[in-house]
């Protein structure tokens, strides 16, 4: 049997790579986002000259 700390670990060590995980998910939703409403504003603006929108750097 596993001792109540070391069970209380693990699961503090699960519940921080999980929200770690969230959090990376969340930024590169956010970073995909900027990136379409970038490119759409370019298109209706007539501004677009390249097809590799996403290459453009986001910061």
């Amino acid at each position: 049997m596993v001792k109540a700390s070391s069970q209380l670990a693990i699961f503090e060590m699960i519940a921080h790579e999980a929200t770690r995980k969230a959090q990376k998910k969340k930024r590169r939703n956010r970073i995909a986002l900027k990136s379409r409403a970038l490119r759409l504003r370019l298109q209706l603006t007539g501004l677009e000259t390249c097809p590799l929108g996403d290459t453009l750097a986001l910061n």
